[in-house]
């Protein structure tokens, strides 16, 4: 019996040593190819994978599967005779970051399960600037030029700043400043000197307490880039914070209509009014008049007073209206501490 066994297993090692000697064998030149630093422009970063048949039987490699999507396996497909040799390709699509992908390499080699490994550092490519700012602000490029305009805040507020995104396209720094600036908005230029090829923002807030006057401002500033200026139009509102006192007598605004319709008229000139109630305890003053359209102005420079109780007419005119329509938005400044700033909407129609 036990000659028998040693028998068997003088024939399984034979035939363990026979397979060794007549399998298939994959080999490979490298496992890993490590690109180092590559451009994005570079679009798909290629690695050929070289292996070897070792063995003395045809090798045939069957599938390779990459760990992500963004990897693409192309293979020698024909059988490799011993001793030669094929290729296994790695296309990996470029995005930016470092990366490390594998793929997994099956054929009926000796291993039949290989993994091999690509890894690099894929450079972001230069932004053209000239695109993506493709308008021009004094000597700088802009993303968009435009009025910067800001919704209403009181005069203990400051506003959310507004950004003008900013690049120079040129061969050289630019100095950014301003000009005409008014006390109440904060201007500023991030970098103050913007380097060649970069990029930088404009910076715009309102600040409500340094306002010197309430309602509508509209305002040029200039911005200097080296030798070259341009202006900005800015628009902002600002009312007056009034702190109401316990037990205090005020003011409270009635309006019966915010919207005044003057019709059609054949001349440049007209004229209206804006009915009010004071339906407080205390005197209601209209301090100022301020609107986005110049053509229209107040009667009176002086303030009005309403008694309480009394409804009163604030008269405008206007004059050097364009044939067509026009229109108005005036803000009438009070102190009213819940409505300190009235709005109302003109409209009149010259034929």
């Amino acid at each position: 019996m036990m000659k028998k066994l040693m028998k068997i297993s003088g024939i399984v090692a034979i035939a363990l040593i026979s397979f060794s000697l007549n399998a298939q064998v994959i080999e490979f030149d490298a496992t890993t190819h490590d690109f180092g630093e590559i451009s994005e422009t570079l679009g798909t970063a290629v690695h050929n994978f070289k292996f070897t048949n070792k063995g003395d039987k045809p090798l045939v490699v069957t599938n390779v599967a990459p760990s992500c999507g963004c990897t693409v396996a192309d293979w020698t497909k024909e059988p490799v005779k011993p001793g030669e040799s094929g290729t296994i390709t790695a296309n990996y699509k470029t995005s930016p970051g470092q990366f490390n992908k594998s793929m997994t390499v099956a054929s009926n080699g000796s291993p039949s399960s290989i993994k091999l490994y690509i890894k690099g550092n894929v450079l972001r490519k230069p932004e053209d600037l000239n695109a993506t700012h493709p308008q021009t602000l004094a000597k700088l490029k802009v993303k968009n030029k435009g009025d910067l305009v800001f919704t209403q805040i009181n005069s203990q507020q400051t506003s959310p700043s507004k950004f003008i995104e900013v690049a120079n396209t040129t061969d050289s720094d630019i100095s950014i400043s301003f000009e005409n600036t008014p006390e109440h908005l904060l201007v500023a230029a991030v970098p103050q000197v913007l380097p060649a090829n970069k990029k930088g923002q404009i910076t715009v807030s309102v600040i409500g307490e340094k306002a010197k006057t309430y309602g509508l401002h509209s305002n040029e500033i200039t911005i200097v880039t080296n030798d070259v200026k341009e202006k900005i139009k800015i628009t902002d509102i600002v009312s007056e914070k009034i702190d109401i006192k316990e037990n205090s007598p005020v003011p409270v605004c009635e309006i019966e209509k915010s919207f005044i319709d003057l019709g059609a008229i054949t001349t440049t000139k007209t004229n209206g009014s804006f009915s009010i109630k004071n339906v407080g305890n205390e005197d209601l003053i209209i301090k100022t008049f301020t609107t986005d359209n110049t053509a229209f102005v107040p009667a009176s420079k002086k303030e009005m007073k309403i008694k309480a109780g009394k409804t009163g007419e604030y008269k405008f005119s206007a004059g050097g209206l364009a044939k067509g329509e026009n229109a108005a938005t005036v803000y009438l400044c009070t102190n009213d501490p819940l409505k300190p700033l009235l709005q109302f909407a003109i409209k009149v129609l010259v034929n």
